[in-house]
Parts: structure tokens; sequence; C-alpha cells
């Protein structure tokens, strides 16, 4: 039995779902971000429409010092793999320029927390890996 296009694009997007990259502006983040600027400012979509991605980051990490619990709170259905949610996440927290985009965790925490937080990690990790300069 041979699948069709349509389940190959559905487990496709259930293994990027369950991926620890962050590759950039997905479907998933502007959703994310649209969500926190609508619900911590009073803006409409409609206001927003146009608007480049940067643009948006700027809007969002403003918003997210007004309502920082927002990004805690997103609703399921929107669809952030692990790293996205951490990559907007901790983006926002530290109010980084731009959208932190990294290949796993360990590489957007680089981008967020700093090289020596994400030395760390790798260490804990992957306690028996030679240690690599990052």
């Amino acid at each position: 039995m041979s699948l069709s296009r349509a389940e190959i694009e559905a487990f496709k997007e259930e293994l990027r779902l369950e991926g620890q990259a962050c590759e950039g502006y997905t479907l998933g983040v502007v959703a994310a971000l649209l969500h926190i600027i609508t619900k911590a400012a009073g803006i409409t979509p409609a206001d927003l429409a146009g608007l480049s991605e940067q643009a948006l980051w700027g809007i969002a990490c403003k918003a997210h010092a007004k309502r920082p619990d927002l990004v805690h709170h997103l609703p399921d259905t929107i669809p952030l793999s692990r790293g996205e949610f951490h990559a907007v996440r901790w983006g926002l927290e530290k109010k980084t320029p731009d959208l932190p985009i990294g290949k796993d965790i360990i590489a957007l925490t680089g981008i967020t927390h700093g090289p020596t937080m994400a030395r760390c990690l790798y260490a804990i990790t992957y306690p028996m890996a030679p240690r690599i300069p990052m």
C-alpha cells in the first residue's frame, strides 16, 4: 500500500513539529507572533497586514514586554516545533534583534543565552563527546 501525497506531507509536517530546529519565520512562528501582538496590544490582524516578518518581531517584543505571560499560553492550534517555541520564547524574553535561528536547541541557546551556556548544555548532553569549540 502506497501513501498518498497528502499523507506524505502530513508525515513530513509531523516530523518537523517533533524537531528541535528553528529555520525561520514558518507559519507557526508568524501565527504565534500575531497571537501575542493581538492579545497584548489589542491590534487586529488586518492592521498588521503587509508588515515584514522583522517588523512583526519588533512589535511582538514590545507586546511581550506588556504581557509576558502570553508566550507561555499559546493555543494548541498554532503549529510550533520544540525549537521554534524555544526560539520565540527566549528570543522575546531576551529581546533579541531578530528571531533566533539554529539547527537544534543547543545552537538556539547559544544565540539567546551566549556561547558559554551552549557549551555547558553540550557537555551535559554529550558527556563522552570530545569538547569542540563553539
